[in-house]
């Protein structure tokens, strides 16, 4: 939204008794990786190491990355170092010991002509032979270490200084490494160059490399925080794993990303009472997040186990399938028969069984708290069996599907519509316009029964004087959206074989 620009959303709809893609966000804890734009399951695998019961968050991105592109950052601690080999004239070698890629220079290493960090801090499984060309060129052949030898993964022909190969292609090694998935290099440029003793050499193996302590619930905020730079990291789905976060996610979409939602969980170990306790004791009221429970035990594949996960991501992925209904249907219940997968019911994985199986006290409970539950439905499998947002007051922004329609059209209109307005004159051209063209925006989703009704109003009624005095030019927005079928009601009555039932519909 333009700092120009203000929205007063005002919701008169108390309930009695697009424009951007789903692109998720994400932190977790892994074996690897640092940062990833992952759009396969092999992306989050290549980035971040295979998921384990160690590591049972890697399972929530590739459950949300089977849907839709996913923003995943891994937390660290500070303690975390890289690993990698060094390159000088003589040899190569591996680090002795790990070092901090962020504070490296070469002052303590003035022998080395340049060095090959691996992309992250872990344990390290690469291995690579330099083979000096000419000049300041060479040659890396990459391999990663499997315990039955080595696998190869790409040669990278690269120079120190900046020159192209006979097609023209660069060979500079900042071109050549640029967003490298394996390897970071750096280059001492201070180092007085002279022709390499090189050849002839056997592979190195990367050395050094560590994970680390396990990362805190602080190490997670500031991973976290890079969400904050909405330019480079667009988000329309934040997902909090293991429910850590959801503060520091409401914090981000209220400040800085506003078309977002979140969606964060319960931690393991706790009832519906305790969940509801959980829920107080945390004090938030918004409507831009939602809270589930529910952990689950599924079939580790990867690596023939078991694990126990949130399954937040597969939530997300329930939300990301709403791209082609305008984010208005509920992530809930069972799924659609028509093939477009919109409900609630989770397959990512094997699920062996759920932490908990609440009772019919337990959801009324939990749905009274804004929680919504997952449960293991007897035919249709595990399924979300909840629409909430966490918004104390009831109103339409309450529910999920509601919430997230309002902002698709929040979204739609200040970034397609009204920056067109913006230091144009508030003129009776202009804002028949706007008007038209919000009206124009609306009619597709109330004309799939998304909304119930609409009315726009851009003219001197709102227009007035003061406000065209003041430089605004004010749009008012009437939205009054189709609710969700929350509860069922079947009255059945029964009939005596005496009395024809038409009888008695009719005389209703």
């Amino acid at each position: 939204m333009s700092y120009r620009q203000r929205v007063n959303e005002i919701d008169i709809s108390p309930f009695v008794n697009n424009s951007n893609t789903e692109t998720g966000a994400m932190v977790i804890n892994a074996s690897k990786g640092v940062y990833g734009l992952c759009q396969t399951e092999t992306d989050v695998l290549n980035i971040f190491g295979k998921p384990s019961a160690e590591y049972p968050e890697v399972f929530e991105a590739i459950a949300f990355c089977r849907k839709s592109p996913i923003h995943v950052f891994a937390a660290l601690h500070s303690d975390a170092l890289y690993g990698g080999i060094d390159v000088s004239i003589s040899g190569v070698a591996g680090f002795v010991s790990g070092r901090d890629i962020s504070t490296f220079d070469f002052s303590a290493f003035p022998t080395l002509s340049h060095v090959f960090f691996a992309a992250s801090p872990y344990t390290d499984d690469l291995t690579g032979k330099i083979t000096y060309v000419s000049g300041k060129k060479f040659k890396l052949d990459l391999y990663k270490k499997l315990s039955t030898g080595n696998s190869y993964i790409a040669t990278y022909n690269y120079s120190l200084i900046r020159e192209k190969d006979g097609f023209g292609k660069s060979l500079y090694w900042e071109d050549v490494f640029n967003n490298n998935i394996y390897v970071t290099p750096k280059v001492n440029t201070s180092f007085v160059y002279t022709n390499y003793n090189l050849s002839g050499l056997v592979s190195t193996d990367f050395s050094g490399g560590s994970r680390g302590t396990s990362p805190t619930t602080g190490d997670y905020t500031t991973a976290w925080q890079n969400f904050q730079n909405k330019t480079k990291y667009p988000v329309k789905i934040f997902m909090d794993v293991n429910g850590n976060s959801i503060s520091t996610i409401n914090t981000i979409i209220q400040t800085y990303q506003p078309y977002a939602h979140g969606i964060s969980t319960v931690p393991m170990g706790n009832t519906a009472s305790q969940a509801k306790v959980l829920r107080q004791a945390g004090g938030l009221d918004s409507s831009n997040v939602s809270l589930y429970t529910n952990w689950a035990k599924i079939r580790d594949d990867y690596n023939d186990s078991f694990a126990w996960i949130s399954d937040v991501g597969s939530i997300g992925g329930k939300y990301a399938l709403m791209v082609d209904v305008y984010d208005a249907e509920a992530p809930a219940g069972i799924d659609e028969t028509k093939g477009n997968k919109h409900g609630g019911q989770l397959n990512s994985w094997t699920y062996m069984e759920s932490e908990q199986d609440y009772s019919d006290a337990d959801l009324q409970l939990l749905d009274e708290s804004q929680i919504n539950p997952i449960v293991q439905d007897q035919v249709y499998g595990r399924m979300i069996y909840g629409n909430k947002t966490l918004q104390a007051s009831q109103s339409s922004t309450s529910f999920v599907g509601t919430r997230r329609l309002y902002n698709y059209i929040i979204n739609g209109i200040t970034t397609q519509i009204l920056r067109k307005q913006e230091f144009k004159i508030n003129d009776v051209p202009h804002r028949n316009t706007a008007r038209i063209l919000v009206e124009d925006f609306l009619n597709p989703i109330a004309a799939r029964g998304y909304l119930n009704d609409y009315y726009v109003v851009c003219d001197l009624n709102n227009n007035t004087p003061q406000s065209l005095n003041a430089r605004q030019f004010v749009i008012d927005v009437y939205l009054q959206a189709n609710p969700d079928s929350e509860f069922i009601v079947a009255n059945l009555i029964f009939v005596g074989n005496n009395v024809q039932i038409s009888t008695i519909v009719q005389g209703q």
